[in-house]
């Protein structure tokens, strides 16, 4: 004896209309994960967008030319230390530790440097509470500063661990931007 056939809709049979449904589930589904994935880049070119305006920023509001400054300032210090102070230095943590601080010192000596240090502290501190807020994009900071934070953090540590002490909170977008190029890189 034969199967009964089912009845069908529009001419389909009901096997059919599940394969159809079926289908159509997974069509849907697949459109949902584009769509999340085009959301999630969408955000992450906001955030990028946002970080390039503060790169504008740095450039366009003098915070640069302060770095800058400070760097030509560095190393004339540097340069009028003598060979065998930083050959001693070289042997002796201690040493090393107080000629940084000492070169900290001379290099942020006169009103306008201490400005061109509070302006530079004050960029990165914004920076650093953007890509900690996820407004702006962390590779995008990293790319354009890692190595330009780097090296204000090194010669400037012992001024930047002062001021932290007299103005709690002070230059803690340093530290977020430090631990999160660090975060990427390990």
């Amino acid at each position: 004896m034969a199967v009964p056939e089912k009845p069908a809709l529009l001419g389909l049979s009901s096997g059919r209309w599940s394969a159809l449904g079926n289908l159509f589930q997974a069509v849907t589904a697949l459109g949902v994960l584009f769509g999340v994935f085009e959301y999630v880049q969408s955000l992450e070119a906001g955030r990028a967008e946002k970080t390039l305006n503060l790169i504008d920023r740095w450039t366009e509001e003098g915070y640069r030319a302060d770095f800058l400054s400070l760097r030509d300032r560095f190393v004339t210090v540097e340069r009028s230390i003598p060979e065998a102070d930083r050959q001693a230095a070289k042997e002796s943590a201690e040493l090393m530790e107080r000629m940084e601080r000492n070169v900290a010192a001379a290099v942020l000596k006169t009103t306008e440097a201490q400005a061109e240090f509070d302006n530079v502290i004050y960029y990165f501190d914004l920076l650093g509470l953007c890509v900690e807020a996820n407004l702006c994009s962390e590779h995008t900071a990293e790319v354009f500063f890692e190595e330009t934070l780097q090296n204000f953090s090194n010669v400037f540590t012992p001024e930047i661990t002062a001021r932290r002490v007299a103005f709690p909170g002070s230059a803690e977008g340093i530290d977020i931007l430090l631990d999160s190029f660090d975060a990427s890189a390990g």
